[in-house]
Parts: structure tokens; sequence; C-alpha cells
């Protein structure tokens, strides 16, 4: 075995060691797989018994160091998890708070290896009885878009990075179709969540407003933050795919359309787009001749 290859396995060995996890449950299952690791290790012939039987003892000695402390530790956490249950959040206003207030000190005593996870459980349970978590009522989106009435096609500039790629005109609401491509951040995989990111990206960039020439009103709809390929954002870290929808929607004589975003403003014109939904609902007569069965209604 080449010595680059007994020393990349040194390495990865070392960066396991230090990477402790206070949860005790994670460290046993974290040491369980690092032995495995050794053994597997071993039997390629890329460590010596000796080496196996010594990383073995180091990981065993950190799986130790993290079992839960003794039991008169643990029955005074549970004292105070008690008085803090019945009134040590009483000088906190609101149900929000004092869940949140509680449930960080279960968390740090479950960090620390003083309450086990069945522990937690237990506690969470009877936080629930005494402060019923507030029941939130789930945002009304105020549009269905069941009807596609026409698609009109942006053109290909870009704005601070976001470029719109069509607007999909429903019978109840607008659609904006976007892709954003961003200075490439190598290292926010380290800080941020993908979804936190995206979310990041979008409200510093999305569309922020829709005006027409007719001076009509339009209403972003927040209640659902707009549509956002995370999926895509994590293997291509430099793009992101989006959507943004306003309400109400589009009348049948607007003729252009201004998209404001924070870096500027985008002009579609979708007098294209109406033209070509109103000649597709025309049905052709025998001898060739159109006849107009509908328009788009405002």
């Amino acid at each position: 075995m080449s010595a680059g290859v007994h020393a990349r396995a040194i390495r990865h060995l070392e960066a396991s060691l230090s990477r402790r996890w206070r949860d005790p449950r994670m460290a046993r299952l974290v040491a369980e797989a690092d032995r495995a690791l050794t053994d597997a290790l071993a039997q390629l012939g890329v460590l010596t018994e000796d080496e196996r039987e010594r990383w073995n003892a180091r990981f065993a000695g950190a799986d130790a160091a993290s079992m839960p402390l003794d039991g008169e530790l643990h029955d005074r956490a549970c004292a105070y998890l008690r008085r803090q249950l019945v009134d040590g959040a009483s000088n906190v206003a609101g149900v929000t708070e004092k869940r949140t207030l509680f449930e960080e000190r279960l968390q740090a005593l479950l960090e620390t290896g003083i309450v086990d996870w069945p522990a937690k459980g237990g506690w969470m349970r009877r936080l629930d009885e005494v402060l019923p978590p507030p029941v939130t009522p789930f945002p009304v989106v105020p549009y269905l878009a069941r009807e596609l009435r026409a698609v009109a096609i942006a053109p290909a500039d870009r704005v601070a990075g976001l470029r719109v790629t069509a607007v999909e005109l429903f019978d109840d609401c607008v659609r904006l179709r976007w892709h954003l491509v961003v200075d490439e951040d190598r290292g926010w995989r380290d800080r941020v969540h993908r979804f936190d990111h995206a979310r990041d990206l979008a409200g510093a960039h999305q569309p922020r407003a829709l005006e027409d020439n007719r001076g009509s009103a339009y209403t972003q709809d927040v209640a659902r933050g707009g549509e956002l390929d995370v999926h895509h954002l994590e293997s291509v870290p430099a793009v992101l795919f989006g959507e943004t929808a306003f309400t109400p929607h589009v009348p049948s004589d607007a003729t252009t359309l201004t998209i404001r975003c924070p870096g500027g403003s985008i002009d579609i014109d979708v007098r294209d787009a109406a033209r070509q939904a109103s000649d597709a609902t025309r049905p052709q007569t025998q001898d060739g001749a159109q006849h107009d069965r509908s328009a788009l209604r405002t």
C-alpha cells in the first residue's frame, strides 16, 4: 500500500476524531461508524492490526467521554426543568417566547449529555401539555392559476444577474419565471442551509413589483414567497431558478408589462402573447376561415 493512501487515511481518521458530538446518541453512532471504518481499512491493508487497535481504542475513549453524566446530576436537571416548566418563564410574555426559552434550556442539557433523547421527548410532551403550541393558520393563496391564457417571452436582458424568461398570463394571476446568476460564494454551504441561501438570494434579487401601461394595481404573492429550485442551486451554486406570482390577472387591453427588480426594471411586450391566445380560441370552419369564439377577458 502506498504511503500516500496511508497518509490520507490517517488524516481522515484524525479529522473524524476531532469532530466530536456533544449529543451522546450521535457520539455513539459516529464512534461505531469510525470503528467500522478502521476495521475495513485494516482488511484492505491500509492500516496494520496495531494501528487498527490503537484507533479503535481512541474512538472508544471519545465515545465514553460523551456518555451521560451521573444520576445525581440528571435528577437535579429534571428538578430544574420542572421549575422552569411551572414558573421559570413567568416573566416572559407570550406562549411562543416561553416555549422557545424552555426548548433552548432543554437542548443545552441534551447537548451536554445530562439529558438523553428519550427524556427530551418526554419533556417536550409535558411542554405541550402545559403550554400548547399556538395554532398558525395556513396562509391563503389568493389565486388558483387554473387557466393559462397566454405566455409572453421576455427579452434576453439581465438586471443585476436576474433574467425573467417568461410571463405566464392566467385567468386570475400573473406568474413570472426567472433565473438568477450570482457570483459563486464557495463557502456558503459551510455557513447556510441551501433553503435559507435560496431565500436570501430571492429576497435580494427577485421581482418586487409589476406594472402595466393601463396603471393596473398588482399585488405580489407573499403567502408562498415564490417557488425556488433549491435542489438545482445545490448542484449548480451560481444559478437559482424561481418564479414569482402577482394578482390579479393582466387585462386584455394591456400592451406592456414593467417588472420592477432591486437592480432595475424589465419591460415586456404582451401584445403578441395576447394575439396568439386569441387565435388559439378561434375554431376553423370547412373553408378555412376562423371565427372569434372568445377573447381575453378583463
